[in-house]
């Protein structure tokens, strides 16, 4: 076999088992990561609150869901692009240098291989906005994460003063 046969299977094989994340984060569940103790273990809230801030946590947590999974994808699906359009704008014109000049079609035919998936990767970002929707999805999730430490260490320089126990 034509090692250019061989370097196209290499290629089209590598291009589809990079691709397999981001399917995988499409397809399925992502996890929500709290990030430590929540309001029920703290000494500043009292029972009642406890429990009303615990319930308006879980009612939210469809929101938050949807946000990190959007965050996750697009963030995936960005750096596979990224990866690919720096690895071709590398590896083109190298190739293009050691094609032999004897008119090889399959040389051309990885050429070819290699400009049609970045070429179709870019379309799909572009066409998709991954970057615009990785930054907008990602600063959606901060922000609640930012509101949600925030709201307990308010809380706590307020109860230091009484206002929250019952």
């Amino acid at each position: 076999m034509d090692y250019w046969i061989a370097a196209i299977c290499v290629y089209v094989s590598l291009a589809s088992v990079t691709l397999i994340p981001s399917i995988r984060n499409l397809i399925g569940k992502v996890p929500l990561h709290p990030g430590g103790s929540s309001f029920s273990d703290s000494d500043y809230f009292s029972e009642h609150t406890r429990k009303q801030l615990e319930q308006h946590f879980t009612r939210i947590q469809g929101t938050l869901r949807f946000w990190k999974k959007k965050a996750v994808i697009y963030t995936s699906f960005h750096y596979y692009c990224v990866v690919w359009t720096i690895l071709s704008s590398w590896a083109v014109p190298l190739i293009g240098a050691i094609t032999p000049q004897d008119g090889n079609s399959n040389a051309k035919w990885l050429l070819v291989t290699i400009s049609s998936h970045v070429a179709l990767s870019l379309s799909f970002h572009r066409g998709l906005k991954v970057a615009e929707g990785m930054k907008a999805f990602r600063l959606g999730e901060s922000e609640f994460y930012d509101l949600y430490l925030s709201t307990g260490q308010k809380v706590a320089k307020v109860s230091r003063k009484g206002f929250y126990k019952r």
